[in-house]
């Protein structure tokens, strides 16, 4: 085990190529991405948190200050809310973290990507929406 780790360390330095390190930091990252698509889908809001927590380090570490430092402060919220809002672990925890459309337990989706995508569905629907707003014969109203 002593060897393999200090292979990973070579191989994060880059002595063995960027290939390589590329390889081994999306070993790394994978689980963290797991974890948070697993918070999210069995609307878990303990691990949702834990795993905004892990993402604040791979934002650092990709160079996004902007978003490491928002991502800093809503996790300061996430941890800091049963004070600011009494009760509201209990809201999260009863489904307000994620929607689910069928009745199969992990099928569930966080709620601003459910909403983007009633949005968009409803803009290229012909019957309703963008569309049929932009499509429309003015003219045909105006009797011109």
């Amino acid at each position: 085990m002593m060897r393999y780790r200090a292979y990973i360390k070579c191989t994060l330095r880059g002595y063995h190529g960027s290939s390589a390190r590329f390889g081994i930091i999306y070993v790394h990252l994978v689980p963290i991405y797991i974890r948070f698509n697993r918070a999210c889908r069995t609307n878990d809001g303990e691990l949702y948190i834990y795993a905004v927590e892990e993402l604040i380090s791979v934002l650092f570490a990709a160079n996004r200050p902007i978003y490491t430092r928002w991502v800093m402060k809503y996790h300061r919220n996430l941890l800091n809310m049963e004070d600011s809002h009494p009760g509201i672990n209990q809201v999260l925890c009863n489904g307000a973290l994620s929607i689910r459309r069928t009745d199969k337990n992990f099928s569930r989706s966080v709620v601003d990507l459910t909403l983007e995508q009633t949005i968009n569905a409803d803009a290229a629907s012909r019957h309703t929406g963008i569309v049929v707003f932009n499509n429309y014969d003015s003219r045909k109203i105006m009797k011109i």
